[in-house]
């Protein structure tokens, strides 16, 4: 999977194709052995055979898979305008190069039943044996691959591990094959016991819909707990190995209850509507799980393991109580079916296939059917009524009598249809804020204004939910009126303190280069990038978007992007970004990423030497390529990689802080030395759609521009020099960020003071005036950082007014740099209110002087006048918060309050109707 993902992109269709040819293989290879295995006359020497096979084309694979890229080169570029056409393309080849090796996996089962049946046990229960092992293995090594092998090795090594166990496996079976005598074939026979072709039929029929049901709850469970725990790639391999384990203890339970219970198809029913009832549960727990995490308080500081052993705890939990039916059903009515020795490969290869059909077909329902239509606990609950269906079709054949059979049917039917029904939905605001949750009352009482101590409380309200075939995209709206994109719980962005990155991401590549035609954004987001890639001169820009769920969220987004992918220069593509540059050939000379924090399953691969370099090989000559990183959750050893990393493929490059308290860095890099030219920038600058959407986001100079820069490259290699290198292989980065993401540190912005250096040795075609100007800036931003880190540290409150002067005093007209200080103010007065309303109010009314177009400031100093018992102060100030932010409905509350301590009844039932119209509404959305 992870070498496919390499060359097609790590998306939910190469999973899906590789998953099924992988399949469909391991069938065929089944269905052939099937035809030889009961006429082997020393099977085990034949599976060694196999097994080395095996292993020699596994060694062989990253190689194999590495050949085929440059004809999924041609198909791509040929083919790129039909989607479908490339898929059923790609799929061919993956069939090609995947099918062979799955199918010596999938013939060597056949062969070990057949070779250990001829004792009392028979041949299914020979089956059942095997599966409950294997699966017992696989469960083991998913975690040993997970936690250690792959995370401390990476994936070359941990093949070679593989095959190198395969091979001894392998020497083993030969052994064995050598002592063991020539076996006497025996002819098939009819057994007693064995059922007819309508049992057979019918048995076949609950096996295909065991497999259907089991897949499809599989990828159901993996989509909402990731959604609830995290998207990490520890999430995703503690849910495999619980599931896979659950389905062996299935297997391992069901081995000695067919001998108790003389009645199978009893049994088969039993476990149909036992599995029914299990999914209601776990669909009810599911619901509650966010809190009840919450509630133990498992997001602790360094608490990776503690937090591992639990989720793994509750997952495997929720299984058991239901997956494991999945095993039980699946064995037992393989037992029921295999009933002749002489054809225990050829039955077991009818049960692979029925299971295979099962697995594919349902697999392809889940992913593009029944989530994207019917969402994760719809898809649950169907999976239940399937299940309970089945069991009461069952009861018809079991030696029950008829009346018996009558009876019990009907007591399921008239008794289980309603627990459906009492089932409650789950809490979408719990499940897409991962485990941060805001319990509190969305539109909160006047209790909420006072006890806040002059902070706004971010409740929220999910204004937009869909579950998608590739992930689950929302939005999310704070009483403060900022929204949130989210996808799978993460956060990508916003229209609050990140807007400002999102904006620079696409101006200061655009204003740098000497002359952008064709451009290249990875990840659309909000869409505030692309509008800002739209406001400049450009001929081209190609957007790669996945998922068409954050497409149609960018809706909610209007008033920041503009509807700029209506725009007639802009071609959506819905390919994975990364398999786009490596596949296209384009050359472009901007490329823009977007992508999400490397810690996120399979999102690490857009941080890796191999990628950069692709995107550098996707670069025109002078092209030059910025990439978005999130460090707010990254360790500094993790932080030094990417840009170590990147400096591996663009050795000219620099580091620009775009957003300081969010931990927002840009990385810039070109194959050739960079020299920007101020006078063209200037020219920039002046286009009015630019001017308008830097203003936005408190860009009003050049100058303030620069004041972001923070590395050059010579910098940034002094700053990396012992880093590791994050590859395709090794994958650090998406293992070691993921170890990180619980403790709440942002070392990296201290560190990163004693390399910082401006940026004056990159700029050509600028006087004394504009180098002494930037300089100042600069300069400013150094006294504004210092103020920061020591608020950050609990340091000096005293000092850091004196840091704030002293930027102000360098720059006293500079708009830009007085709305960043002004909003320092507003902190530490913030901080003052705790102890000193009156000292806060001073400090306000500083952060107003400097900047009084700044919405919250007004808030606050509302808030403040208001616990003072200064009524009228207070709604006048609030009043002037509501004509700057119309739409924030946490002002409207909060005015609403004021009004009514003044005696304004009227005015203050109308603010907070508009506070609940606001937080409720969904502006300018067709729904």
């Amino acid at each position: 999977m992870h070498l496919f993902s390499l060359v097609l992109g790590n998306n939910i269709y190469t999973q899906v194709a590789v998953l099924i040819i992988f399949i469909i293989g391991v069938a065929l290879g089944a269905l052939i052995s099937s035809r030889v295995a009961d006429r082997l006359v020393k099977p085990m020497r034949s599976y060694a055979f196999l097994t080395l096979i095996m292993s020699f084309l596994a060694f062989l694979s990253p190689w194999v898979i590495s050949a085929t890229e440059p004809i999924f080169r041609i198909i791509y570029q040929n083919y790129q305008s039909y989607s479908y056409q490339v898929n059923a393309l790609m799929f061919i080849l993956c069939s090609l190069v995947l099918i062979f090796p799955a199918a010596l996996l999938g013939a060597t089962m056949p062969i070990l039943v057949s070779s250990s049946v001829g004792d009392s046990k028979g041949a299914g229960f020979r089956a059942g044996e095997f599966y409950s092992i294997g699966g017992f293995g696989a469960s083991l090594g998913a975690i040993l691959a997970g936690f250690i092998l792959l995370p401390y090795l990476g994936y070359n090594t941990t093949l070679d591990i593989i095959v190198s166990i395969n091979i001894l496996v392998s020497i083993a079976a030969y052994l064995i094959g050598i002592k063991e005598g020539p076996r006497i074939l025996e002819k098939p026979k009819d057994m007693p016991d064995k059922p007819n072709n309508r049992h057979r039929k019918i048995i076949i029929a609950i096996l295909f819909f065991s497999a259907f049901c089991g897949v499809v709850y599989q990828v159901a469970m993996t989509r909402i707990l990731i959604l609830i725990f995290d998207t990490t790639i520890y999430s995703v391999t503690v849910i495999l190995a619980s599931y896979i384990f659950a389905i062996a203890s299935g297997c391992m339970i069901s081995l000695p209850l067919k001998n108790i219970l003389r009645d199978r198809f009893l049994l088969l029913s039993i476990a149909q509507i036992l599995f029914s009832v299990s999914l209601l549960i776990v669909a009810a727990f599911v619901g509650e799980l966010p809190a009840y995490i919450e509630k133990f308080s498992l997001l602790s500081p360094n608490s990776f393991i503690k937090y591992r052993l639990v989720q793994f705890v509750l997952v495997l939990m929720m299984f058991l109580l239901s997956a494991s039916y999945i095993g039980f059903i699946f064995t037992l009515g393989g037992r029921v079916f295999m009933k002749n020795p002489g054809a225990a490969g050829y039955d077991i290869n009818r049960v692979y296939i029925v299971n295979v059909a099962g697995v594919v077909i349902g697999l392809l329902t889940v992913v593009f059917v029944f989530i994207p239509k019917f969402g994760i606990m719809n898809t649950i609950l169907m999976i239940a009524a399937i299940s309970m269906l089945i069991g009461v079709v069952i009861i018809f054949y079991t030696r029950l009598s008829v009346l018996k059979r009558l009876a019990v049917s009907s007591a399921v039917i008239i008794i289980l249809p309603p627990l459906f029904l009492i089932i409650p939905s789950w809490d979408n605001n719990l499940m897409v804020n991962s485990l941060i949750l805001r319990k509190n009352n969305v539109y909160g009482n006047e209790a909420d204004f006072l006890g806040s101590k002059a902070s706004p409380k971010e409740y929220m309200a999910t204004i937009y939910y869909k579950e998608g075939a590739v992930s689950t995209v929302s939005v999310t709206k704070r009483d403060d009126g900022v929204l949130s994109l989210k996808i799978d719980g993460s956060e990508v962005a916003t229209t609050g303190a990140s807007l400002i990155t999102q904006e620079l991401l696409a101006h200061i590549a655009l204003m740098l280069h000497k002359d952008p035609k064709d451009i290249l954004l990875i990840g659309l987001g909000s869409g505030a990038s692309l509008e800002a890639v739209v406001s400049h001169s450009v001929e081209r820009i190609d957007c790669v978007e996945v998922s068409k769920e954050v497409i149609e969220a960018t809706q909610f987004f209007r008033d920041v992007n503009k509807e700029a992918i209506l725009d007639w220069r802009v071609k959506l593509l819905p390919v994975d970004g990364r398999a786009h540059i490596e596949l296209s050939g384009l050359k472009y000379d901007v490329i823009i990423a977007t992508p999400a924090e490397p810690w996120i399953y399979g999102t690490s691969g857009f941080f890796t030497r191999e990628y950069f370099n692709s995107a550098r090989m996707g670069l025109r000559d002078d092209g030059l390529m910025v990439q978005w990183v999130n460090g707010n959750r990254l360790s500094e050893k993790d932080f030094r990689t990417i840009v170590r990393t990147f400096l591996e493929a663009f050795p000219y490059a620099s580091l620009w802080e775009v957003d300081r308290v969010g931990g927002d860095y840009l990385l810039l890099g070109s194959t050739k030395k960079l020299s920007f030219d101020y006078q063209k920038m200037k020219e920039r600058l002046n286009i009015e759609l630019v001017m308008h959407g830097l203003e936005k986001v408190g860009v009003t100079s050049l100058a303030t521009i620069f004041k972001y820069f923070t590395m050059d490259d010579d910098n940034m290699r002094e700053y990396s020099w012992d880093a590791a290198i994050n590859s395709d292989d090794n994958s650090y980065l998406e293992f070691s960020s993921a170890r990180e993401i619980l403790k709440k540190i942002r070392p990296i912005k201290h560190k990163i003071n004693d390399y910082r250096s401006p940026p004056l040795s990159l700029l050509s075609n600028i006087n004394r005036d504009e180098i002494e100007n930037i300089n100042k800036v600069y300069m400013a931003g150094s006294y504004k950082r210092n103020a920061e880190e020591i608020i950050e540290t609990g340091g000096d409150i005293d000092k850091a007014i004196k840091e704030l002067e002293r930027a102000m005093t360098l720059v006293p007209d500079n708009r830009d740099t007085a709305w960043s200080i002004s909003k320092i103010y507003l902190t530490i007065a913030r901080i003052y209110a705790e102890r000193s309303l009156d000292e806060a109010i001073k400090l306000y009314k500083k952060a107003l002087e400097l900047y009084p177009a700044y919405s919250e400031t007004w808030y606050f100093i509302g808030s403040a006048y208001y616990s003072k018992g200064m009524y009228n102060e207070a709604v006048r100030s609030l009043k002037e918060a509501a004509s700057l932010s119309p739409m924030s409905p946490h002002i409207h509350k909060a005015l609403s309050f004021a009004y009514k301590k003044s005696g304004e009844e009227g005015l203050a039932a109308k603010e907070y109707e508009a506070a609940i119209k606001l937080m409720r509404s969904v502006e300018n959305i067709s729904q």
